[in-house]
């Protein structure tokens, strides 16, 4: 699943919001398990440490792209995780400095929000409440 709004785009500061968000949803719901979170969660909290060491030391570009590995060993791990391979890449190729990161921290943090929503919604359905409306206080 190639992402093709990043087409044509060299830095992922230059990603349209709408275009982003978009995509993350399709991502999340692409996914077949409802048994992903914990995985998705460990992806993101992966690009959050990443971050803190950022905002300590500095953007490096050759750190995050060592992540790569580990990112393609989790997923090979967890064929579930298979629609989240290619964007995934993608994007972190396009990350250059600090608002790229930004950026790519946004596109996780919308693929893990879409999930849950998704997931959220599918245990409701299960349950025989006719639509999920959101939280209700």
């Amino acid at each position: 699943m190639s992402i093709e709004t990043l087409k044509g785009i060299n830095k992922l500061s230059e990603w349209k919001a709408e275009d982003l968000l978009k995509e993350a949803q399709l991502i999340a719901k692409s996914f077949k398990s409802s048994k992903l979170d914990t995985q998705l969660r460990r992806i993101f909290d992966t690009f959050r440490s990443i971050e803190i060491e950022f905002k300590n030391s500095g953007f490096n570009r050759d750190e995050l792209l060592l992540v790569k590995p580990k990112l393609i060993y989790t997923i090979a791990r967890n064929k579930n995780l298979a629609p989240l391979h290619e964007p995934l890449m993608e994007v972190i190729d396009k990350v250059h400095d600090d608002k790229d990161f930004s950026k790519l921290i946004s596109f996780v943090e919308a693929i893990l929000a879409y999930y849950k929503a998704k997931d959220l919604e599918r245990s409701y359905n299960a349950k025989g409440y006719k639509q999920y409306e959101g939280r209700r206080r």
